[in-house]
């Protein structure tokens, strides 16, 4: 039986926002992956507007070439994201991290 490591594995897939659709939990990680150094306020807005999509425009099982697939990311989710980008950039406050 191995330990379990603590650190952060940073030649491994980078997780960096996790939303759970049954209890409304949304997670962003605020460090860049590589060099764990604090990310802009535009990256995480933006990390945010992903995350709140999913709740927006839920993933949906789909029958394709003879088998269920899970829809997560798909063209009107992308599209949702953009509106949530354009939320940002027009609110009064949040605009300016956006120059």
């Amino acid at each position: 039986m191995q330990r379990k490591n603590n650190q952060v594995d940073t030649k491994r897939g980078f997780i960096i926002g996790q939303t759970n659709l049954k209890t409304g939990l949304i997670t962003i990680d605020i460090w860049t992956p590589k060099f764990r150094k604090a990310k802009t306020l535009a990256s995480i807005l933006r990390t945010l507007a992903h995350e709140a999509a999913h709740y927006q425009k839920p993933p949906y099982r789909q029958y394709y070439r003879g088998h269920w697939i899970i829809r997560r990311h798909y063209p009107k989710f992308y599209q949702q994201v953009s509106k949530n980008i354009l939320i940002f950039k027009r609110d009064k406050i949040l605009h300016n991290y956006f120059l």
